[in-house]
């Protein structure tokens, strides 16, 4: 990526926002292993991953139903000392509701709260809906 186009004389060295704009459009458009590739790449190349690179790679696996990709992107991101944000955590929230993970979705609101992020609406909802399904699976099938 780093050779640009040489016919024209140019080369461009790509930065963090090129690897994210490209990183974003490839997860938008289902191309996650693609995405993923770019990603290491990047960081083979010394440019730094920033929130909104994780944040597009996160929200690329959630929809993939890639969970522990996801997961294993999130960790890594606290671990490299990036502060999540209220966008990270809305995307998570949304996967582990939806897959019925309501335990984990509650430590996920707590985690978030206790980093000084404030949830919004986006967080709230995937909450109550997760709640929501699990009480009236318990009424109906009292699993």
């Amino acid at each position: 990526m780093a050779n640009g186009n040489r016919e024209f004389g140019v080369v461009c060295k790509p930065n963090t926002v090129t690897y994210n704009t490209i990183i974003d459009g490839l997860c938008k458009e289902g191309f996650v292993d693609k995405a993923k590739e770019l990603f290491l790449q990047m960081k083979d190349e010394n440019i730094n991953p920033n929130v909104v690179t994780y944040n597009s790679l996160i929200h690329g696996f959630c929809y993939a139903n890639d969970g522990n990709e996801a997961e294993y992107l999130f960790i890594e991101m606290m671990d490299r000392g990036l502060q999540s944000d209220v966008v990270t955590f809305n995307v998570i929230m949304d996967e582990l509701c939806k897959n019925r993970k309501m335990d984990e979705a509650t430590r996920l609101l707590d985690l978030m709260i206790q980093g000084g992020v404030r949830p919004d609406a986006f967080v709230h909802n995937p909450l109550i809906d997760g709640f929501d399904r699990a009480m009236k699976i318990f009424f109906f099938y009292g699993e």
